[in-house]
């Protein structure tokens, strides 16, 4: 070891027993069972250096690296009702002891739990601070729900802090309730992780795939619709969900994979594919565009706003939202070898800078 130099995982241990030593700084709560916990994951991961308490559900505890405290939650409705009778109770218990020994504590929702609200309200009678990300101001095309949408907004007027993932999402929120607009921030979704990389060279013959959760606003439909002329190997659409009811479902280039994947599954199929599409008719963000970009596979992508301002125009092809341009995106990967080559370089490049950009913003934000 060079004279004078201190080894930097011995500065990281330092500093993670001053912070323990403090009083923790940061606390994680994510209840939720299935939705977005790999943004919740993600973020824990990306806020790590400041050592985070972290609850989470039983079901999802094992999305993270370490969890501090797992709260069973619900498995059906009837569970749900008999549960939340008695949460207000478990809150008091759980956080309370946590509170006295981190007092200058900041709570972080990274997802949405109707839970949240009753943690929220414990938050202000302790003079805890909350901050609140919110995926969507408004939710998806097939899949409104007036209660959990009046749950979110209560939820924002008692934020200390609100988290936008993207600015034009923040728009909307901002057009509703222009009252919020000092404690509302943009911090973009971290980019997840993979272990497998994308090394699939440029074929005439494509093989097509998108991944995800199966739901009307995905553009599914939109996506069979433009397959239908088209020469490629295969088309490959994995994910829990209801399939629509297409004509196009029959052919014998159409691969269906229709339940939940594990992460170990998504990275094989995002290295084995040449295209990952994202058809989406309604978006705010996107999770697996991020995983996309990770893996280093050329995207087809429908043109939103809050997509865009996860990539750049140099970083995928985008296209109208229809099956159309679709087509035309598809078309150009399999006839522009320099094209899906640029593409893939070009998403390197990205991906180097965004990392950096965003723990400013995060240090900035959390005030750490």
């Amino acid at each position: 070891m060079a004279s004078g130099r201190v080894p930097i995982t011995l500065i990281i241990l330092i500093k993670r027993v001053v912070l323990i030593f403090e009083g923790r700084k940061i606390l994680i709560i994510s209840l939720t069972r299935t939705g977005s916990i790999e943004y919740a994951a993600a973020l824990a991961n990306k806020l790590s250096k400041y050592n985070p308490l972290i609850i989470s559900s039983e079901e999802a505890a094992h999305i993270f690296d370490y969890v501090d405290y797992q709260l069973e939650t619900y498995s059906g409705k009837l569970s749900f009702i008999i549960k939340s009778l008695t949460i207000r109770r478990q809150i008091d218990k759980l956080l309370g002891p946590i509170k006295m020994k981190h007092d200058k504590l900041t709570i972080i929702f990274p997802v949405f739990h109707p839970w949240n609200n009753v943690i929220a309200q414990w938050a202000k009678k302790t003079n805890t601070k909350l901050v609140t990300v919110i995926h969507d101001f408004k939710m998806h095309l097939g899949e409104r729900s007036r209660t959990i949408e009046k749950l979110q907004n209560d939820l924002i007027l008692l934020s200390d802090k609100i988290i936008f993932l993207t600015k034009s999402e923040r728009d909307k929120a901002l057009k509703v309730r222009c009252d919020l607009n000092e404690k509302t921030f943009v911090l973009p979704h971290p980019i997840l992780k993979t272990n497998l990389k994308n090394n699939m060279a440029h074929s005439s013959q494509l093989k097509l795939l998108f991944v995800g959760r199966i739901s009307k606003y995905k553009g599914i439909e939109l996506l069979l619709d433009a397959a239908v002329d088209l020469e490629y190997d295969v088309l490959t659409i994995a994910g829990q969900g209801d399939l629509p009811k297409s004509k196009n479902l029959k052919s014998s280039k159409i691969d269906f994979i229709n339940r939940r994947l594990d992460p170990q599954e998504i990275e094989k199929l995002l290295a084995t594919h040449h295209v990952l599409i994202l058809p989406y008719i309604d978006a705010s963000q996107s999770g697996i565009l991020t995983l996309g970009l990770d893996s280093n596979i050329p995207m087809i992508i429908t043109d939103h706003e809050g997509l865009k301002e996860q990539l750049n125009s140099h970083t995928a092809i985008w296209c109208k939202t229809d099956s159309e341009g679709l087509k035309q995106g598809i078309e150009e990967y399999a006839n522009n070898p320099q094209k899906y080559r640029d593409v893939k370089n070009r998403m390197r490049e990205f991906k180097k800078e965004f990392d950096d950009r965003w723990e400013m913003k995060a240090k900035e934000l959390f005030s750490l």
